[in-house]
């Protein structure tokens, strides 16, 4: 099962919803709307977390990625 979870730039939860398309698309509706990143986390029973963050100009960060670099 799949849960994805918005936060806004303080780590204050906005919501979860089961479906990533609502997820991310209410993380770039907020990012845009208030000019702050708003990230979403994936939380998977079987692979884990992500964690993916929505700027407002558009762009997208891939935070599992940098993390996984920091630590190997």
């Amino acid at each position: 099962m799949r849960q994805y979870l918005t936060y806004d730039a303080e780590g204050v939860f906005l919501g979860g919803t089961p479906i990533m398309e609502q997820a991310v698309g209410a993380a770039k509706r907020i990012a845009a709307n208030c000019g702050k990143a708003v990230d979403v986390v994936r939380i998977c029973d079987r692979t884990g977390s992500r964690r993916c963050r929505y700027h407002p100009d558009g762009s997208v960060e891939r935070l599992w990625e940098k993390e996984a670099k920091e630590i190997g």
